[in-house]
């Protein structure tokens, strides 16, 4: 199948423009500029391999297409951890259960020496998200127990930003197959990372490319307004 190089530049560029004009809103900067970059990629490959004869177009954008999701699996994963390392609330109990592991004393000179060392900044250096099960391990424990997908899927958000048709929704309510789609990004990745198998359909490129989004969006709402309620709190209690 032919990439429509005309329909992604399309679709991605009205993304840009929703965000910049406001339509896009709760996106957390760092992992929205990572997403985009994720996208130009893919068009600059997909534009470049247009030109090539038809059998190296094809395999340059299964190649293409390949890389795109496992820069979305990347972006998703880079923004987790960080968020880790940004937040300091996390269960203290969850902290020992997460740190069972043993660590060479290579990569404990590694993480000592260079950096002002926190319990957070181990557990970005020493965890892989490659998989929603993954993702919900890691969290439940910092988390007391409660698990982060049920969590953000019935977070309200706003859907078309400063528009006359904005509506608030949920990523349980708008994007129904989100989890199927996370579980898929992370299995395409691995595919192509481990085996050196590329995903065969264009279409489903936009598909996942929201479910992923609105997950982060989800995700950020929800630790964002955790925040802001304990923050209420505890200047009540100062009052």
């Amino acid at each position: 199948m032919v990439f429509d190089v005309k329909k992604l530049q399309t679709r991605f560029a009205q993304f840009k423009k929703d965000k910049k004009e406001g339509r896009i809103i709760d996106a957390d900067d760092n992992f929205f500029e990572f997403f985009l970059a994720a996208a130009d990629l893919l068009i600059g490959a997909v534009t470049i391999s247009d030109k090539g004869k038809p059998l190296f177009a094809s395999d340059a954008q299964k190649v293409a297409r390949a890389n795109f999701f496992v820069n979305m699996s990347t972006a998703m994963e880079v923004y987790l951890k960080t968020l880790i390392v940004e937040r300091d609330d996390w269960d203290e109990k969850g902290y020992d259960a997460l740190m069972d592991q043993k660590i060479t004393i290579n990569d404990a000179f590694e993480l000592f020496s260079k950096n002002k060392v926190t319990r957070p900044f181990i557990i970005f250096h020493k965890t892989s998200f490659q998989s929603l099960e993954k993702i919900v391990d890691v969290f439940s424990k910092l988390m007391g127990g409660k698990n982060i997908l049920d969590e953000i899927e019935n977070v309200e958000f706003v859907i078309g930003g400063k528009s006359k048709n904005k509506a608030k929704t949920t990523l349980k309510k708008y994007r129904p197959q989100w989890r199927k789609s996370l579980q898929e990004v992370f299995e395409i990745r691995n595919k192509f990372v481990h085996e050196g198998i590329s995903p065969n359909e264009e279409d489903s490129v936009f598909n996942y490319w929201d479910d992923v989004y609105y997950f982060q969006n989800s995700v950020n709402l929800y630790f964002h307004r955790k925040k802001m309620k304990s923050t209420r709190k505890a200047e009540v209690r100062n009052q």
